[in-house]
């Protein structure tokens, strides 16, 4: 698995679980976001759980900052099991985000 560089994405992907509350980040291709359930890890604080965001993300090598609107950045391990532009799954942490619609 390569790293990534100024990766833009277009799409919804969804963590399938059996829980009833949704974990979902959807990308644009102008680099904003809009999630939903996830948790991201701080130095400061150790790891919190976020209800619904949206702001500006970035992938580089294997991170994923999340810069919501209104808060501190987030990081989170992430990458794609191939360079295909268009994937259909992304590794974020220690879970799998299919893409909706595939």
């Amino acid at each position: 698995m390569l790293p990534v560089h100024n990766r833009i994405l277009s799409g919804k992907f969804t963590l399938r679980t059996d829980n009833f509350s949704p974990t979902f980040i959807s990308f644009n291709a102008n680099g904003t976001y809009q999630k939903s359930g996830f948790s991201s890890a701080s130095l400061s604080v150790g790891r919190t759980t976020r209800g619904l965001g949206s702001g500006q993300y970035r992938f580089e090598g294997y991170t994923l900052t999340l810069t919501p609107s209104n808060g501190p950045p987030e990081l989170y391990t992430a990458f794609f099991e191939n360079q295909d532009p268009d994937p259909t799954a992304i590794f974020i942490d220690n879970s799998v985000f299919l893409k909706d619609g595939r």
